[in-house]
Parts: C-alpha cells; structure tokens; sequence
C-alpha cells in the first residue's frame, strides 16, 4: 500500500506489500489546471477554534509526541506548532471515551519532502478493508497496538519552515520563495494518518488484498467500484489510475452529499506516482476551492489548515463521528 507525504506539492511514503497510512509532502511544485479551472492563489484559512470533545463534552484527545534526542530543531515553538496543528485536526471529530495519540517523531532529509506520516493498519497481512492504528483508537478508543507508537511524523528541516500563523507569500520581483506552512502540512499529514490514503498500486503492480477503509469506496466516474469481492484491484480500471476514462473517484455518500451528489474526484496524474489516489485532485479543487487534502504545498504562503465538507464528508465515510460545524 501507499504511504504518503507531501511532495512540496504532497505527503506520501510508498512501500509495496507494506500497507501503512501516512503521506509525505513535497517540494512547491507548479500544478497544471483542468480546462475551465483557475490557476490557485494561495489559500490561507484558520483552523478550527474549539478542543476534541467526547459526547458529554469535556476534552477528549491529547497527544504524545516522542521526539529525537538532541535534535535542536524541535524548539519550544517548534513543538507548540505540532501540537497546535494536532488539535487543530482531531478538533472536528468527536471521540467515545478519553484518549491518547502517540507519535514517533524523526527527521525526513528525502530531498524534495516537506515531511511525512504514516500508521499502520491494524491488519496490515489479511484480505480486506482495515482501519489504521490511529484511526481505531479515533473512532472506538481502542488501542490497537499496545506500548507501540500509534503513528510516525518525519519532518525534514533543510525545508524554509514558518512554524507560526502569519505565513508571508513569495516575491516575484526578488525571487523570493515564501516559506513553508508547517501547520497546514502537519495538518495534510495526520489527515493520512486518520485513514486518508490507499492501498491501491499503480498499473502493472502485483495484486494486493490488503487494504485501508478509503479504498472500500475508490470508484470510476460512473460509481462503479474499482475492487473486487476479493479485494484484488479490477485491472480493467487500470487506465483511471493514470487519469484514463475520467479518472477516479471518492464514492462515499457522506462525501458525495457535500459534492451535490456527485462523487468526489481523486488525484490521477498522467504519469503514476504515490499521491495518485491519496490525495483529492489538485487539479479541480483549485483557487477558493483548493483543499487541505490536495496533494501538496503550492510554495506561495499560507496554505489551508481547514477541512472542507467534502473531507469532513470522507471522514464520516471512513467511520468518525464529524463535530457539528
């Protein structure tokens, strides 16, 4: 399965026969656009102002961030921007009971990466559709893992981070770059880790049974669905993976009643690589609509740090119970 980070535009990590959930980000990349489509300025946009709640109410969701030993990177501030982009994420879903999320927390010096997240199914070897350690102890409060780390986060800090919420954007005239968004991409991040990312290989891949609950709802433009009963990859669809027939789609019905009862598109570029799939397309949600879930930093300022409909959508698919917004 794919695990993903973003690629200065994207998060994803890939390992065949491995099915892990994460994604790294990569490098600002310049994303062509759909006909009809506009070109997307960046889109800045605060996160949630409210804790993760249990029914009853009280705060439900803390964290545990392992860090390197002596790594200087990880200041004060640093480590105040990860755990604020964390509760900015979980700030949208309401939990059964009190917990705790543990993340392993690394470097990532992939040239070209952002940072990357990953957790692992909690069946990573069975035919089927399984739900990541994270996204088990989200939904039912049960830790799938024991003293294990509940998840990884690799940031590579040769990046040109801002850490805080004022984000400036690049300068055309100078040729000045503008930094990073290391809330935005952690957000991106653990949105993989919540189960947003596929188990489905590229074209040609030897066959996988094994795969997270996002892939249960993959479907083609017409709604039909691209895995088998037994949970192989139809190969007839194998020209979508690679934006063929229309491409790919999130067919979930919380997800498509946000899209006005349509399903919603997938990143399927020409030319296979680890996003495809993992991600919402970059090339529809563009400009206004650009979203969290795209497949990566535009390397021009804030980014998003919010979860439109359609991803609350997804997330209500993939089994959270969604706080009102």
């Amino acid at each position: 399965m794919a695990a993903m980070g973003w690629l200065r535009v994207g998060v994803a990590s890939a390992a065949v026969g491995l099915v892990v959930a994460g994604c790294s980000s990569d490098e600002p990349q310049a994303q062509p656009t759909t006909s009809g489509s506009v070109a997307a300025p960046s889109v800045a946009a605060a996160g949630p102002d409210k804790p993760a709640h249990v029914a009853g109410g009280e705060n439900a969701v803390t964290f545990d961030f392992i860090y390197p030993e002596g790594n200087e990177h990880w200041t004060d501030e640093a480590k105040a921007s990860l755990n604020e982009a964390a509760n900015a994420v979980v700030a949208y879903i309401v939990v059964p009971k009190p917990v705790t999320i543990t993340y392993k927390v690394a470097d990532d010096n992939e040239p070209g990466h952002l940072a990357q997240a990953s957790s692992e199914l909690v069946d990573d070897q069975s035919p089927g559709y399984f739900r990541t350690v994270v996204q088990q102890k989200l939904i039912t409060g049960e830790d799938a893992n024991g003293d294990k780390p509940d998840g990884d986060i690799d940031v590579n800090w040769n990046s040109n981070w801002a850490l805080g919420d004022n984000v400036p954007r690049g300068d055309d005239e100078s040729d000045a770059q503008a930094p990073d968004d290391f809330k935005a991409t952690i957000m991106h991040e653990l949105g993989h880790t919540l189960g947003f990312d596929t188990g489905i290989l590229g074209p040609g891949s030897a066959p996988a049974t094994n795969h997270p609950v996002f892939d249960e709802f993959v479907v083609d433009a017409a709604g039909a669905k691209v895995i088998n009963p037994d949970y192989t990859f139809n190969t007839e669809f194998d020209p979508n993976l690679t934006g063929g027939n229309g491409g790919l789609f999130f067919g979930g019905p919380n997800a498509m009643a946000a899209y006005d009862g349509k399903p919603v598109p997938l990143l399927t570029d020409a030319d296979w690589n680890v996003s495809n799939i993992a991600h919402l397309n970059g090339h529809v949600f563009t400009g206004e609509n650009k979203k969290l879930m795209n497949p990566g930093d535009d390397g021009d300022g804030a980014e998003v740090r919010v979860f439109s409909g359609v991803e609350l959508g997804i997330l209500e698919d993939l089994g959270y119970t969604v706080a009102p917004h």
